[in-house]
């Protein structure tokens, strides 16, 4: 759909289920307010609710978004992630950009530079284990929910190795 915005995108899909803001409400807990100011193009929902939307209605955020040059998919415009900013006051941090990528069993993937080329901040594993390691030796098991600093591994050789398929988010 390319740059199409997101708020946009959850109303078309709505509209084809034929679901009402309430049955929407229901089905991802949030607030029809809230899912109308999304669509309305408002303000951008936060992480977690663009999923629980994403979820509710029975997609994938990937087939709503744009595809990066690297094939990883996008959200567009910002969304708001529930993190702190670095100046420790407690204020969301809101990223301009978020991409998957699917690791798939047994196959090495050079997260070094995916990172690097994209200059993401941060890689969080939402789903499957993986390991990451380095020429050096290093290695480290990633679970969901695993948080990695995106910096860190750019400035090396990190790869990773998937012991089952593995969706890792990244987030700029």
């Amino acid at each position: 759909m390319g740059n199409v915005n997101f708020g946009r995108q959850i109303f078309n899909r709505r509209k084809e289920l034929r679901l009402s803001l309430r049955e929407l409400s229901r089905l991802s807990g949030i607030s029809t307010s809230s899912i109308s100011r999304v669509e309305n193009g408002l303000f951008s929902p936060t992480l977690d609710n663009a999923f629980r939307l994403a979820t509710a209605l029975g997609i994938d955020l990937a087939d709503y978004s744009g595809t990066s040059h690297m094939g990883a998919p996008q959200v567009q415009p910002s969304v708001s992630c529930p993190f702190q900013d670095d100046s420790g006051n407690g204020n969301p941090v809101t990223y301009n950009e978020i991409a998957i990528t699917i690791l798939k069993v047994g196959i090495r993937r050079n997260l070094s530079k995916i990172a690097a080329r994209s200059s993401y901040r941060q890689m969080i594993v939402l789903r499957g284990s993986a390991q990451i390691r380095t020429n050096g030796g290093f290695k480290a098991s990633l679970q969901p929910g695993a948080m990695v600093d995106c910096e860190a591994i750019a400035l090396h050789s990190f790869f990773a190795v998937a012991a089952e398929e593995t969706e890792l988010l990244w987030i700029r």
